[in-house]
């Protein structure tokens, strides 16, 4: 894999939050904090996180969301509305969701209740995340055509290209223009 240059991406994350009460979101990647917020109540807010981040040249990362607040409501929600890293759109459908349920309340519910709940809460629901909790994203990034071949002959990258429910993004370096060859030369 690469070893001389590095995968400085730029990342922008748009989103929108609401709630009754005080919240909060925080993005990391790979496990390291770049944006935290607190939100007023009440209002709408819109918000883009555009920071740089070294990656690490064919290996997975994650991108993940907390949303979290100082008590609970009904009415709030964080809405990821775009993300972009290194220019490339990442499908916002593409995530992990794991909400924090009030385990006295879950128990509660009946059996034929739990299935409605769960299909309400993890079905696709268009980017909005009514419920506190983490939403994470997989990106693999790579510096050039050769690291790329090698990251895509990962067999858990492929199983979850098959299977359809990874998010098994790409980015890549392209500003260096590959290798040069001789059939790519401009005349």
């Amino acid at each position: 894999m690469n070893q001389n240059r590095k995968l400085n991406f730029r990342n922008q994350f748009m989103f929108q939050v609401y709630a009754d009460t005080q919240t909060e979101v925080l993005i990391t990647i790979n496990g390291v904090e770049h944006f935290r917020e607190q939100f007023e109540p009440g209002v709408v807010h819109k918000r883009t996180a555009d920071f740089y981040y070294e990656y690490a040249d064919g290996e997975k990362g994650y991108i993940e969301f907390f949303f979290s607040g100082d008590k609970e409501t009904t009415n709030k929600y964080l809405k990821i509305t775009g993300i972009l890293v290194n220019g490339v759109p990442i499908p916002v459908l593409a995530y992990y969701y794991y909400p924090e349920l009030n385990p006295d309340w879950w128990d509660r519910l009946s059996v034929k209740k739990k299935k409605e709940m769960q299909e309400r809460i993890y079905g696709n629901n268009a980017g909005i995340f009514g419920w506190y909790g983490r939403i994470k994203y997989e990106i693999r990034t790579a510096f050039d055509r050769n690291s790329r071949y090698k990251a895509q002959l990962d067999p858990e990258y492929n199983i979850d290209r098959l299977t359809g429910f990874g998010n098994y993004n790409l980015v890549t370096d392209d500003s260096h223009g590959g290798r040069e060859r001789p059939w790519n030369k401009k005349v």
